[in-house]
């Protein structure tokens, strides 16, 4: 006969709800303008902090559609500035990360033990979405209509890390509670160049690329 000795089972749920509108605006190729708005909902966070909004704007003009560039066409036929901002949010962490959360756990009641249940964590309700700040430059130029450029410089900042600090054993061993702690800078630039040429019926390509990044934790603990 088969014979079951234990037996587990795990469920869990969470939700995520996003509005996003988006509006873009172009005249006569010359000027490039987007706007952008997103508003998240997830049930990873308290009802006080469950939403958030996430704007985003970007610009571009291209100079060399300019009446004054014309005579500038057969050298740099194409030139373009760009600049965005826009602001992201991440809700990757635990499902009940804000809510008092029971596990078992035995106890002594009389002269035995006793199943229970313990809080592991203090709970803490007020956190909130991970925001991330980008701010973005770039020029896009071709030349002679065989070289391609591209440049971009970015600075990123991640603010409102979701992370247990470190507390006192006299807690009773309760685990930390989750805070919008940390604070994260990326910044650097990227360039890319390719160059395409045929001759008769033999075509040349190259390309390259090439980054720099810098990292700096400005906030760990609070």
């Amino acid at each position: 006969a088969l014979t079951i000795n234990t037996a587990s089972a795990t469920r869990y749920q969470w939700a995520l709800l996003s509005y996003f509108g988006r509006l873009k605006y172009d005249y006569k190729k010359k000027y490039f303008f987007t706007a952008a708005l997103r508003m998240g909902g997830s049930s990873r966070f308290g009802r006080n902090n469950r939403f958030g909004l996430f704007p985003s704007l970007s610009a571009a003009w291209r100079i060399s559609e300019e009446a004054f560039w014309e005579d500038l066409k057969p050298i740099v036929d194409n030139l373009k500035i760009r600049a965005s901002w826009g602001r992201l949010g991440n809700n990757g962490i635990g499902n009940y990360d804000w809510q008092n959360v029971y596990s078992p756990a035995n106890t002594s009641f009389g002269d035995a033990i006793q199943q229970g249940v313990w809080t592991t964590a203090i709970a803490n309700r007020d956190i909130s979405w991970v925001k991330t700040d980008v701010v973005d430059l770039g020029l896009d130029v071709n030349l002679f209509g065989s070289l391609s450029l591209t440049f971009d410089y970015y600075n990123k900042l991640t603010h409102g890390i979701l992370y247990r600090n470190p507390i006192p054993y006299v807690n009773g061993g309760l685990g930390a509670p989750m805070i919008n702690s940390a604070k994260v800078r990326n910044r650097g630039f990227e360039f890319s160049a390719s160059y395409n040429k045929n001759f008769g019926d033999l075509g040349f390509a190259v390309s390259v690329n090439g980054a720099y990044n810098r990292n700096e934790i400005i906030d760990y603990k609070g």
